[in-house]
């Protein structure tokens, strides 16, 4: 597991102020890159994900997770002598490994007095370190919704290439309608997008097109649709962020459908914004 972006985990909460759901924000390691498969088989939460209802636990996980309290140390980093920052604290500790110990090191420091929570995941497990009353009231409640079947767990999602989404813990029966009745919206626009993607049938020409001898793959690392940014001209509703194998003969970036062709054919701004392309090109003229 790798710990995840303290500033960026948050605790949800419903109008009436009652803890809800950790949103674990993922940081910039390949750990948070490869979905949660691992996670979701441990809570018996089968196939793709879909709409709200394919989130929720279906078994009883309670003999897969431990929780217990932990020693944890919080850096006060305006202490005048080395020695007097370290300020030993406990920490309500709930996590998937079942080995808590391997991972308090890494885990349950912190350098805010303000900091609710910390937390670490990969694909196949989580941790989650409570400081705060809340975060404690909360992790006890994602317990007791364990053993319940009431929890759902699920990665958030970015419109942005380079923004990851977090992976959110939530009591199920406690999220409010409208958040779940978004999230199915969400998800019937992501399914739209696919069938829009697939019946432009771009992914098949470009890996019969460009055989990428240099990797021996498929050329590329990510070929994900969106819907077509304003003034941004298509025959199509959707467009492509573009991730290459080959960084320095073919461009990273969003392309249309007609661009991609252009691509296959060894033309167009794919291949005019490489960086080959670039550095031919004299000063004054990079496109």
């Amino acid at each position: 597991m790798k710990t995840s972006n303290t500033s960026g985990n948050a605790i949800l909460a419903d109008d009436a102020g009652r803890p809800y759901a950790f949103v674990i924000a993922p940081d910039y390691t390949s750990e948070h890159e490869w979905g949660i498969k691992g996670i979701r088989s441990i809570f018996g939460i089968s196939g793709p994900p879909g709409d709200f209802a394919d989130q929720v636990s279906t078994i009883d996980a309670s003999d897969s997770v431990v929780v217990a309290e932990a020693p944890a140390t919080r850096y006060d980093m305006d202490a005048r002598r080395r020695e007097d920052r370290r300020i030993k604290e406990s920490c309500l500790v709930l996590t998937t490994d079942g080995r808590p110990e391997t991972i308090v090191r890494d885990l349950l420091c912190r350098h805010d007095a303000d900091t609710a929570f910390t937390a670490a995941f990969d694909e196949g497990h989580f941790c989650i370190g409570a400081f705060s009353e809340e975060a404690r009231t909360l992790l006890r409640t994602i317990h007791e919704g364990i053993a319940a079947k009431d929890v759902a767990i699920w990665m958030g999602s970015s419109g942005n290439p380079f923004g990851r989404g977090g992976l959110v813990v939530a009591r199920a029966s406690m999220i409010p309608p409208e958040l779940s009745a978004h999230f199915d919206d969400a998800a019937a626009e992501r399914r739209e997008i696919r069938r829009l993607a697939d019946e432009t049938g771009i992914a098949d020409r470009i890996r019969t097109g460009i055989v990428d001898r240099r990797f021996m793959s498929t050329p590329y690392f990510a070929l994900s649709p969106a819907r077509l940014a304003s003034g941004r001209q298509s025959a199509h509703q959707v467009m492509f962020w573009l991730n290459p194998t080959d960084q320095d003969n073919n461009a990273y970036g969003w392309f249309t459908v007609e661009e991609l062709d252009q691509w296959i054919r060894g033309e167009g701004p794919v291949i005019e914004n490489s960086r080959n392309a670039q550095a031919r090109l004299p000063k004054g003229k990079r496109a």
